[in-house]
């Protein structure tokens, strides 16, 4: 059986190979499913900030947060940006190309970006169900630690940056608090160095 739309109808049976069991659904399916695995990341993520959180306090947390995520680029990069997605490069288009595919970025956060020229580019997130979140119940301290410049965000990225080139820069050239809904949650400017 393929191009299935869910998995209501009878059971596939056979060896159990996962990338074929997966190749049985349609690509509306897929999509679906690697939109909610991103989700999943995320609400991971806070669910694993909240557990240090409650032992070792909000600072501990986003430190701890920050060296997991960061220890785990090089995966990231190497399995789904360079192996799945034949991404390759260390120029300003590859690093966007990166934060679209990202499952805690592009992959679950509406995002634009412009590239300039090879040594310069923008991206932005103009939807982000987190920020929203914090705005709704009033959650400053959040916004301040992972939003601005200095935070979680700022650093991850700045570091996936360094990761596929020490030469790339990213800054952080518009952020939250947002004086109304209609702003952009943030925008960050990409150049690299010559």
């Amino acid at each position: 059986m393929t191009d299935l739309p869910d998995y209501q109808g009878d059971l596939l049976e056979g060896e159990y190979e996962p990338l074929e069991f997966i190749k049985c659904f349609n690509k509306e399916t897929l999509a679906k499913m690697v939109y909610d695995l991103s989700k999943l990341y995320i609400v991971l993520s806070g669910h694993f900030e909240n557990a240090i959180g409650k032992r070792y306090g909000r600072d501990a947390t986003h430190e701890i947060s920050y060296e997991a995520f960061t220890d785990a680029d090089p995966t990231l990069i190497k399995w789904l940006f360079k192996d799945d997605l034949k991404i390759e490069g260390d120029d300003v288009s590859t690093y966007l190309k990166l934060v679209q595919a990202h499952p805690g970025a592009g992959l679950i956060y509406t995002t634009e970006v412009e590239l300039e020229s090879p040594t310069h580019g923008f991206f932005s997130f103009t939807h982000c169900p987190t920020l929203e979140f914090w705005e709704r119940t009033n959650d400053d301290e959040h916004i301040e630690q992972v939003c601005t410049v200095g935070g979680t965000d700022w650093k991850l990225f700045r570091g996936l940056a360094k990761t596929i080139n020490p030469k790339l820069n990213v800054e952080l050239v518009k952020h939250p608090p947002r004086e109304s809904k209609d702003e952009v949650p943030c925008r960050w400017e990409v150049t690299l160095e010559s």
